[in-house]
């Protein structure tokens, strides 16, 4: 009996429709569903939008030239050409059909929906169309490293700064010294086809490549999630992965959502502390970064919001005190014995984290970073406690 109550519950969320719709001007019926709001196509039927589809017994791939998409049956994940990305409901079995998720596919391929008519938007040709796609890269950037490895082009690296730590996998690559002042000696004998910056970099360098020939470009500096986002699609345009960047950037939006919506259901915004830095003055994240709009995405309230940048001096840091410290564990100890009166500090509620997963801008930031903060703010579990 249960599992009929379960059973009946599940199709009043799901709507099912098989019915005409226009494909760039040609009529074709689709067989499609959609279950909490988000759209879902048979497999088969992506045939009428000029793709491949596969079923076998654990996945079903979905190729085209130059691409292939695998979705895993039994695992919360897809692959795109290769690289592997974390994707919840990717796919729905449904009265002996599956049905594959049409808003990422949609996404990946750059079709837009108005009422029933399938059109390809007209900025996905130039987005798809990356230049010559380059052989050996060096990164002067640890969160270009990361975002690199994220969408598959990490063995396209041949050089990194002291600095790259993640994943793993960038110290076995060559280091070219710091992002400010790197050795270009060494950069140039790893003759790249293209250097990538993004912050904390030395214009002379670049123009230095530039007299040898050697391309670079400048990632902007990220102020926010919309920007980190553009900032993996612009990246993936330029090393050939623009398929993978955008399955990326699909990802990293879903897990930002899943938290806001959790987020949303708390009855609480705790008053939130992030420790960057402890000195003569303190260094936080202000308002008008991208931390900071993690922490209200996470469900907390930045004290530092009442001021722009990174600086906060200590007397506002004691008048605003904070319910919730979190930061690494050099650092947030200094607080902790500079400000015992602080509640965060009374009641115990500072917690140590790894400070890459927040303070590079890229994909680690906005999955594992973003959940700690939740955890930190909400549960308490999963994270040091002193």
């Amino acid at each position: 009996m249960k599992k009929i109550i379960i059973f009946i519950f599940m199709l009043s969320n799901i709507l099912l429709f098989a019915e005409n719709y226009f494909i760039n001007g040609k009529t074709v019926s689709l067989d499609m569903v959609e279950f909490d709001k988000k759209s879902y196509i048979v497999y088969n039927d992506l045939e009428k939008f000029g793709l491949r589809a596969l079923k076998y017994s654990d996945r079903v791939s979905v190729s085209k030239p130059g691409l292939l998409v695998i979705f895993f049956l039994r695992e919360k994940k897809i692959t795109v050409n290769e690289t592997s990305f974390s994707l919840n409901n990717s796919y729905k079995l449904i009265g002996g059909k599956t049905y594959l998720s049409f808003d990422f596919l949609s996404d990946l391929l750059g079709y837009k929906k108005v009422g029933n008519a399938f059109k390809t938007n007209s900025s996905y040709k130039s987005e798809m169309d990356s230049k010559a796609i380059p052989k050996k890269v060096i990164s002067l950037s640890p969160a270009v490293t990361e975002k690199l490895f994220a969408i598959g082009a990490g063995d396209m690296l041949v050089g990194r700064t002291v600095y790259c730590h993640y994943p793993k996998k960038a110290l076995a690559i060559d280091s070219i010294g710091t992002m400010f002042d790197p050795k270009l000696e060494i950069i140039l004998s790893k003759k790249p086809d293209l250097v990538i910056a993004e912050t904390h970099f030395n214009p002379k360098t670049l123009k230095i490549l530039n007299k040898f020939g050697i391309e670079s470009i400048v990632l902007d500096s990220l102020k926010n999630l919309d920007e980190i986002y553009k900032s993996i699609l612009n990246l993936g345009k330029h090393v050939g992965k623009p398929y993978e960047s955008k399955a990326l950037v699909y990802s990293l939006r879903q897990k930002v959502t899943e938290i806001e919506d959790l987020a949303e259901r708390q009855k609480t915004k705790p008053r939130v502390y992030f420790v960057l830095g402890s000195g003569k003055t303190e260094h936080t994240a202000g308002k008008g970064t991208f931390i900071s709009e993690m922490i209200r995405m996470a469900g907390g309230k930045n004290i530092a919001d009442d001021v722009i940048g990174w600086a906060y001096s200590p007397e506002k840091l004691v008048s605003n005190n904070p319910e919730i410290i979190f930061g690494t564990k050099k650092y947030v100890d200094m607080v902790v014995k500079k400000y015992p009166t602080l509640d965060a500090v009374k009641k115990g509620n500072y917690f140590y984290v790894d400070e890459n997963s927040f303070v590079l801008p890229g994909p680690r930031a906005l999955s594992k970073g973003i959940e700690t903060m939740f955890n930190i703010f909400h549960t308490k579990l999963k994270v040091s406690k002193r």
